[in-house]
């Protein structure tokens, strides 16, 4: 996994809010786009509690939250977290901070989360919606393999347990919350998903290799920052993610996760969990397939 930290410096690492500088000025008028009538520098970084916020979701295949709305039209404005003379791209599944109650002529005011502060920016409107598209929950849930596993919702983490290793299991529209590095026995480090039960948590190992990792990439805390939350969303009110999971019985165990930023719930406790070896997942990014780690090809049926 710290191989893949050299990705922060492509994609950028997170950043706090910076203090005004210089009083915010209206957006210049541009050809074709009708000019703000209000103060939103691309360049000012701005407080968010002084804001009107709420969550929305990319629904387009790509775009873009950039500095200019000429950008923001274009779905291009470069890619940095580091340099906010560039944007942020984007794709299907998501989520932005928008401002205010409604667009401006086809676009979002929105929010850059850059090294330097929250910068204002612009998105187009009709690349989003207030809850994400869900076809790949969907078409999971339809698969032969899905349809034919046994059904581990409602059963308690030990049941789950005593499972014959090799049962093939489904996890359903669960929530998921927390991740990280932890590792089994001897024999096995890398990345877990945290799955809570009826009574306890299950530990779901998750293989991508180290070259390709879909799954991963949509979830930098876990590698950047090494935070154990998810970038699975959940607002009060609103929209809350679920994962579906295909997944191997173990008969082996696995500790908590490293906890240095003081992160994992009391709730999931500090004993060792059963360990479910991930066979495929779906979310509202897409639908993922993982890897056998070697010490579990011996429960394969």
């Amino acid at each position: 996994m710290r191989l893949l930290v050299g990705l922060c410096v492509a994609l950028g690492c997170g950043g706090s809010t910076s203090e005004r500088t210089e009083a915010p000025r209206t957006e210049p008028e541009a050809p074709g786009l009708a000019a703000y009538p209000g103060p939103w520098d691309p360049n000012v970084a701005v407080e968010l509690r002084e804001l009107q916020t709420r969550r929305m979701f990319v629904v387009s295949e790509r775009s873009a939250i950039c500095p200019t709305r000429e950008q923001a039209q274009a779905r291009e404005c470069g890619h940095s977290e580091e340099f906010p003379e560039n944007g942020l791209r984007l794709q299907r599944g998501d989520d932005v901070l928008v401002v205010g109650t409604e667009p401006f002529d086809g676009h979002w005011r929105g929010i850059r989360f850059q090294l330097n502060g929250t910068l204002p920016s612009w998105i187009r409107a009709d690349d989003l919606a207030a809850e994400p598209p869900l076809p790949f929950l969907e078409s999971f849930e339809q698969r032969a393999e899905v349809q034919a596993a046994q059904s581990a919702n409602g059963m308690s983490a030990e049941a789950v347990h005593a499972l014959a290793p090799g049962t093939i299991v489904k996890l359903l529209r669960v929530p998921v919350r927390f991740g990280g590095m932890s590792r089994v026995g001897e024999i096995d480090s890398g990345l877990f998903l945290y799955v809570p039960t009826s009574e306890g948590v299950i530990a779901v190992r998750l293989v991508e290799d180290e070259e390709e990792t879909p799954w991963l990439n949509h979830h930098e805390g876990l590698y950047i920052h090494d935070s154990l939350a998810l970038d699975y969303v959940c607002d009060e009110g609103g929209y809350c993610d679920e994962v579906s999971i295909l997944a191997m019985a173990t008969p082996v165990r696995s500790p908590p996760p490293d906890d240095s930023s003081e992160e994992w719930p009391d709730s999931y406790g500090d004993t060792h969990m059963p360990v479910l070896v991930a066979v495929a997942l779906a979310d509202r990014f897409g639908s993922f397939t993982f890897q056998t780690p070697p010490w579990a090809s011996a429960y394969s049926r």
